[in-house]
């Protein structure tokens, strides 16, 4: 088996804890998005309301908000940390959209930005057609576009004495990095040309710096982070065990080769024992000849002795 067979399992394991990550955040992102079409019936367009996120999404907030698009086109609007600029425009051009907006706090599980650490935490607005027939709910995901000028997002930072961070624009669907640039000086603001999840981030071979007494002694972020090492110990052992099972199954298949080479060893050295066909000369060429014994004719009118 050897290296090309661990090098196999330690793919197997990467893409399992990606896989894992990513449905994790489109689990969220549906029940967000559910319970955000529930709070805004009967209720007012351009309005903000706050959506109950379920306690297993530790750290995680979230609001919604409802508006018409020929409004959105005409003014832009100002959600949070986001400023949408007019002439934006909807992917479809329904009638009125749902924007759904999430704040991951210190709670950055969900995301995968390889050599880079968060220093603010993540937000993000999912767009949906609010037009949508009853029971097409989850069809009803857009894209929303910048015109003109693009959009902005001003992030606080959560830690302190951070210098040029770096712009982390992340996939809304899978959790990771989909571009980065790096910001020279304040105010951070980062600049998108569509919504989706941000925040900042630092290089991992620059020090870190420690976090603020005022964030660190804040007992909410601290239940936060225990949520998230649990959630960590629990997909740790839940891949634990299905690289055990890869590995047996691997170790399956191997034994099974070597099974059957043994089988065509044995019958090869079978066919190598049997007798050998003569040859005879025919023409300009050899060929092989089975050897044999002519029988004697017999006269039919001959007399028997």
């Amino acid at each position: 088996m050897g290296n090309p067979a661990w090098a196999f399992l330690m793919l197997i394991w990467t893409l399992l804890c990606f896989r894992v990550s990513a449905n994790g955040l489109q689990d969220l992102d549906t029940q967000v998005q559910s319970e955000g079409f529930k709070t805004l019936r009967h209720k007012k367009t351009g309005i903000i309301y706050n959506i109950t996120v379920p306690p297993k999404y530790s750290g995680v907030t979230a609001q919604v908000m409802r508006l018409r698009t020929g409004s959105l086109k005409r003014r832009g609007v100002k959600f949070n940390e986001f400023t949408v600029p007019k002439g934006a425009f909807v992917e479809g051009n329904p009638r009125s959209i749902m924007m759904v907006y999430k704040n991951f706090g210190h709670n950055s599980s969900y995301f995968s930005v390889t050599g880079y650490d968060f220093v603010a935490p993540v937000v993000g607005i999912l767009v949906y057609n609010y037009s949508v027939t009853p029971g097409l709910e989850s069809q009803a995901l857009l894209k929303l576009m910048a015109g003109k000028d693009p959009i902005s997002i001003q992030i606080p930072i959560y830690v302190s004495g951070v210098s040029r961070p770096s712009c982390a624009l992340l996939n809304s669907t899978t959790g990771g990095l989909d571009k980065i640039s790096v910001l020279a000086s304040p105010p951070y603001i980062c600049n998108s040309n569509q919504l989706g999840e941000v925040s900042l981030v630092i290089h991992l071979t620059s020090s870190a710096p420690e976090p603020s007494p005022a964030s660190s002694e804040n007992p909410t972020e601290k239940m936060g982070k225990k949520g998230s090492n649990a959630w960590k110990i629990a997909v740790g052992a839940a891949l634990g065990g299905i690289a055990a099972l890869l590995a047996l199954v691997l170790l399956f298949f191997w034994g099974r080769e070597k099974v059957d080479k043994a089988k065509i060893a044995k019958m090869e050295k079978h066919a190598d024992n049997e007798e050998t066909l003569q040859t005879s000369l025919i023409g300009n060429s050899r060929a092989p000849t089975a050897g044999g014994t002519r029988t004697k004719p017999v006269l039919e009118n001959e007399d028997s002795t």
